[in-house]
């Protein structure tokens, strides 16, 4: 760990190098990685991903001015092992180099790819686009054929209008090519894309809502795009108002699912929008409103006449909102065992004491969600306090991995189906599972009843006479 942050460090040393000046970005990254390699903290290790990223961008915004400076660097890089791509890539920066397979001897191809036959996943590729190396993009397609079917797809998420003109004669693309630039807000991609006859359907019209793109909603829809029920839909659930007032005054469908996206986000501008020009509700917006934690939508959903049920309770207690469970029950929300339950399952002690002094009602499901969680001191808690169990318990438990769990309830009576526990549990579970309660062999039993017969049955005179022949 120490060393990689040493390497690391020297490799943003090289990024400063580069761009001749030390951006904030990259002096909080320093900071932390002189603290990784002064205490060797495992928990600063994610800041790694951000360091290399950050390493490619600049490279790939090709602010390398001469092949000196490459040189430079090159050199840093090899002394600590900094990765082959990000070397590479330093070469195929320089301005004027890039990759053409047809003319080998005007590229620097990259050795160390060639002699290890390096072969490009997609996730690589992805990471190639979104910096817009168009070299190295080329270069993972010779190693790769299978990524044509996706480099558009990618390119257009991204907004690389050159990659994907570069790689569009030899790659295929379909709907998804339209909607992740829709998605991206990439309004010049989707342009040229569709001016090449690519294809689309509702799908690009709702990820530009989902975005907020109005513009690109817009320029879709006079092109001829699809729309159904998912624009208003992705739009609440996106927060973006502007794009759903365009869109239902331009006669785009909603349905009970545009409240239900605008109390999941919390939307409340949105909601009460929706309502007042008559968008339809049900239970799910107050449980989405619950479940989320979102008090001041489930007040406005309650008080203009939203239906809401016990299941808006239990969404409550799933997300441990004991405020807002609070608040519903003193509106008179109906609850039932399902809240102790979820609040046991997802490690809620204090909503579930209050809810149990409150007399909320419980059965062996709170001490399964326990189980199921792995929650050890609140089904402690529970059985402290009258919750029944039954083997379920148990095995929810082994299904988990909860072991010591398992071990806990065992000790402490809980019945169990050995078998079934074996037949859920991972391999540590499932070993100390079969150690339980370990029997005679049945051939050993089958040896003790004959054993047995034969002294009730057989006359003792004739078995010691037999014997002592």
């Amino acid at each position: 760990m120490k060393g990689l942050a040493m390497r690391t460090l020297v490799e943003l040393d090289a990024v400063v190098l580069l761009n001749g000046v030390e951006d904030e970005c990259l002096e909080e990254q320093r900071v932390v990685l002189e603290r990784m390699v002064d205490a060797g903290e495992d928990w600063l290790l994610g800041f790694l991903d951000g360091v290399s990223e950050k390493c490619l961008r600049v490279l790939g915004e090709k602010k390398i001015s001469s092949q000196a400076e490459v040189v430079e660097v090159s050199k840093v890089f090899d002394l600590v092992g900094v990765p082959h791509h990000i070397k590479e890539l330093l070469n195929l920066m320089v301005p004027g180099v890039g990759y053409d397979p047809e003319i080998d001897e005007n590229v620097r191809l990259p050795e160390a790819v060639r002699r290890e036959e390096k072969i490009f996943s997609e996730e690589e590729l992805e990471a190639l686009v979104r910096i817009g190396s168009g070299s190295w993009v080329a270069w993972a397609l010779e190693t790769n054929p299978e990524l044509e079917r996706v480099v558009c797809r990618i390119a257009a998420a991204f907004g690389q209008l050159e990659i994907l003109e570069a790689s569009r004669p030899r790659c295929s693309w379909d709907e998804m090519t339209c909607s992740e630039a829709a998605r991206g807000g990439h309004l010049d991609v989707l342009k040229w894309v569709r001016s090449e006859g690519c294809p689309w359907d509702r799908l690009a019209t709702a990820w530009a809502a989902a975005g907020g793109h109005l513009e690109v909603l817009a320029w879709s829809r006079e092109n001829g795009c699809p729309w159904d029920e998912r624009v208003c839909r992705a739009a609440a659930w996106g927060g973006h108002l502007d794009v759903l007032r365009w869109a239902h005054a331009k006669g785009c469908p909603w349905d009970a699912r545009t409240c239900r996206a605008a109390a999941w986000g919390g939307h409340l501008e949105i909601l009460i929008f929706a309502r007042s020009n008559g968008c339809p509700w049900t239970e799910e917006t107050t449980w989405h409103a619950a479940n989320r934690g979102h008090l001041d939508v489930l007040k406005f959903a309650h008080s203009n006449g939203c239906p809401w049920n016990a299941g808006t309770a239990a969404a409550a207690a799933a997300n441990g909102h004991l405020a807002l469970l609070r608040w519903a029950r003193s509106r008179g929300l109906r609850w039932n065992e399902n809240v102790c339950y979820e609040a046991a399952r997802n490690g809620h002690r204090d909503l579930l004491i209050w809810a149990r002094s409150n007399g909320c009602p419980w059965n062996e499901r709170t001490c399964r969600g326990a189980a199921w969680g792995g929650h050890l001191e609140i089904l402690k808690w529970a059985r402290d306090n009258g919750c029944p169990w039954d083997e379920r318990t148990c095995a929810d438990a082994a299904s988990a991995g909860h072991l010591e769990l398992l071990k806990w309830a065992r000790s402490n009576g809980c019945p169990w189906n050995k078998h079934r526990c074996i037949l859920v549990a991972p391999a540590r579970v499932r070993a100390w599972a079969r150690d339980q309660d370990k029997s005679p062999s049945w051939s050993f039993l089958l040896f003790l009843i004959s054993l047995l017969l034969l002294v009730l049955l057989v006359p003792q005179g004739w078995l010691f006479s037999a014997l002592n022949k």
